[in-house]
């Protein structure tokens, strides 16, 4: 079995990279001052102690002294005024021996922590827990931060990867959530006629391109001179200083320009001490009241509270470019506790007779408008009007309003709420966005005085195009549409399920038939109370693509006769540089053996057709979430993760091994794993020692099919000699295609 710290339970950290690098710069410096003992230790000592405090610890280095005497590193370095800026605001540091290090690589939990030390967030009242971050670890109120923030994500299986580098793409994720530029950004530049002109745009992960597509045409995240993005390339911290700069900038233009004021839309808004409502309450602020924007982030202002930064949602105030006429100045209230009467957080409370408050309230599946009046629902009448879809609602006895007369909702497939008086009480009208189809929703009663409408999240739309050889399915839903994909077999399917979607009535038990000689029929259904499963009936092997629309709530899946042409295929040679794997009795080095025949693999499954990503191209080392996450980024449809066997205590030990893991997936990447064992056994001829389950990281990690194969033994003195042969090699990459084009085209 190859060494533990390439296949392990356990995940590597950037720390391990960062000492080896370190590590080979003092020896270096140790040796070129190579005049006695007495000279050599103590700057080595002195040497470790600053790398040391530097990895271990954040940087710590007072910012203003920075600026003010300038950090030891950055002469005539193109980002040193930025750098300094940023250090003299205090959102970034140095190190204790007065360098800043502006070529080293962020983390992504030093990259949070700029962000959020930008910000200014405090700590939210429940931080989400991840099993890489410990409470003891110096990042674990950043993360939390981040992760309450709304910014910043962890990855499947419950972790962070705080040591990890953070990638180009992973950045323009973070900014384009502060942006807010998931829903806008592709719009716009199809409004410009472009596109990303990035010549490795292919390489973008598809959940990061509409992030990359809004900052790229703002100019705030551009690309290299040779026109590439290097959208897996690390950022260095003097890029992380430029990036956030940058970004503050156009925050406080945007604040100037567009909403330098906001004027409060609900009855009492709570201030919160960061932009969600995960965060603390700092105070509240009542109906009409004018606040000054400070700046923006993932939908949430920052704004002056009492003398302190508090932060209020969007969603509850009305932008203005200049102060509203004839408003009270800003209105603070105290805190009343749960049974606080009009907090959006908790509707239904009783208000006073003769009086109208409505709330709209979000949910993961629906948002909820609430009425409560003083009178009985009994005395509420509603009907629909068409062209445009409009909800109107009387509520008799009504002489005052508290609300606002117009709420802008724009989620959800409601645009706004409109209310006004009348000789009879009042009329609210719910105006529903222009869609295809009427937008589904319930009206329910929730006790004496209150009426609730119902407006689920759901797939609106569906339409077929169909041809020969291509059925394009394109959906449009009225909250953005995430989907996991995956396939099934006997028989043979391909499924969408869309959690947090209800199915529009229109479409309940939709289904469509097809003449084509790969799709049997298409079927939509409410899988479970919230999620919506379209299913691809096939009769035979079929090949399928997501293809995002221009907005967040539209996409296209593509269906067509199976075919390895252009399938992303991920390879993973094993360990690599510090990392050698197994080694054999004559030398023979494990990662050596994996290299040479990824190598030969990719090029046999470029001549078929196919498209080949490799975590590593030559002898250096990548850790474990790295691997995964380069698949995960590019939208690799199968993942190969290429090892030599070994068992040093039973030289005698032989044969050919499968490794799969059960979960996401898992009948799929069974039959993968089953194509690969059959084909590797049929044309290496060694014993079929079989296909296990195990929770390798590569495994665990990875978003799509995937399988790590033991081809022989390197331990076994004559498996040795084979996998050293490029003629068995080549048998081996030959019978990996194989297996790989059965699995596409079966």
């Amino acid at each position: 079995m190859s060494s533990f710290s390439e296949k392990g339970k356990q995940e590597s950290t950037v720390w391990g990279n960062l000492t080896g690098r370190d590590k080979r710069r003092c020896t270096v410096g140790g040796a070129a001052a190579g005049r006695g003992k007495r000279s050599i230790i103590p700057a080595v000592v002195l040497l470790l102690v600053v790398f040391l405090m530097g990895t271990l610890f954040p940087p710590v280095f007072d910012g203003r002294a920075a600026a003010a005497a300038g950090f030891s590193d950055l002469q005539g370095h193109w980002a040193a005024t930025e750098i300094l800026a940023a250090a003299e605001a205090g959102y970034i540091k140095g190190y204790p021996d007065g360098a800043f290090r502006p070529g080293r690589e962020i983390t992504r939990a030093e990259f949070a922590t700029v962000i959020n030390s930008y910000f200014g967030f405090k700590a939210p009242e429940n931080p989400a827990g991840f099993k890489d971050v410990a409470s003891k670890d110096w990042y674990f109120p950043e993360i939390g931060k981040a992760t309450a923030a709304g910014y910043f994500q962890g990855y499947p299986g419950d972790v962070f990867r705080p040591g990890a580098p953070i990638t180009r793409q992973e950045v323009a994720g973070v900014l384009g959530k502060i942006l807010s530029l998931g829903e806008t950004a592709g719009v716009e530049v199809a409004a410009a006629g472009g596109e990303l002109n990035f010549t490795d745009a292919g390489q973008i992960g598809n959940w990061a391109r509409p992030a990359v597509i809004g900052l790229a045409s703002r100019g705030l995240f551009v690309g290299y001179d040779d026109g590439k993005f290097r959208p897996l390339q690390a950022v260095t911290r003097a890029e992380a200083a430029v990036l956030v700069s940058r970004v503050g900038d156009h925050l406080r233009e945007r604040i100037k320009t567009d909403s330098p004021y906001l004027q409060v839309a609900g009855d009492i808004v709570n201030v919160r001490t960061g932009p969600s409502q995960s965060f603390g309450v700092l105070g509240k602020v009542k109906e009409q009241a004018v606040l000054a924007a400070e700046t923006f982030c993932n939908g949430w202002y920052r704004v002056g509270h009492q003398g302190q930064a508090g932060w209020i949602a969007g969603w509850l105030v009305q932008e203005c470019a200049v102060p509203p006429r004839d408003n009270p100045p800003p209105a603070p209230v105290e805190p009343e506790g749960p049974g606080n009467p009009g907090s959006p957080e908790n509707p239904g409370q009783p208000v006073e007779p003769g009086t109208l408050h409505i709330d709209v309230l979000y949910g993961e599946g629906a948002l909820k408008v609430c009425l409560r009046a003083g009178t009985d629902t009994e005395d509420y009448s509603w009907e629909e009007k068409q062209a445009p879809q409009r909800l109107l609602i009387a509520v008799p006895g009504v002489e005052s309003l508290n609300s606002p007369h117009r709420l802008v909702v724009d989620r959800g497939g409601l645009a706004q709420v409109i209310s006004q008086l009348n000789d009879d009480g009042a009329v609210v009208e719910l105006e529903f966005a222009a869609f295809p189809a009427p937008v589904g929703y319930s009206v329910e009663e929730k006790g004496p005085g209150c009426l609730e409408i119902v407006v689920p999240y759901q797939l609106l739309v569906i339409d077929v195009e169909e041809t020969e050889e291509l059925v394009a399915v394109h959906l449009q839903a009225t909250a953005p549409l995430e989907c996991e994909t995956f396939r099934l077999r006997n028989p043979q399917r391909v499924v969408m399920d869309f959690p947090n979607l209800h199915l529009n009535p229109e479409l309940a038990d939709w289904e469509k038939d097809f003449v084509a000689s790969f799709l049997q029929k298409l079927r939509l259904g409410q899988f479970s109370t919230d999620v919506v499963r379209l299913v691809a009936d096939l009769n035979a092997a079929a090949s399928y693509e997501i293809i995002p629309g221009t907005k967040n709530n539209m996409l296209t899946l593509e269906l067509q006769k199976a075919s390895v042409q252009g399938k992303l295929v991920c390879l993973d040679p094993g360990h690599g540089g510090s990392d050698p794997g197994a080694v054999g009795p004559t030398g023979l080095r494990e990662k050596d053996v994996n290299l040479a025949i990824a190598q030969q693999t990719a090029a046999l499954l470029r001549a078929a057709g196919m498209e080949v990503m490799m975590t590593r191209e030559g002898d250096y080392y990548v850790d474990l979430s790295t691997r995964a996450v380069m698949a995960n980024d590019h939208g690799a449809a199968i993942f190969v993760s290429i090892h030599a066997n070994a068992a040093l205590n039973n030289p005698a030990a032989n044969g050919t091994s499968t490794y799969t893991y059960d979960g996401w997936q898992k009948e799929e990447r069974a039959y993968l794993s089953a194509l690969l064992q059959a084909e590797l056994v049929n044309a290496l001829g060694l014993r079929n020692i079989g296909i296990f389950r195990e929770d390798f990281a590569v495994l665990r990690n990875t978003q799509m099919p995937a399988a790590l194969v033991e081809v022989a033994f390197i331990s076994n003195p004559a498996e040795e000699q084979r996998l050293a042969g490029s003629d068995f090699q080549e048998r081996v990459a030959n019978a990996l295609v194989q297996a790989i084009t059965r699995y596409f085209t079966e």
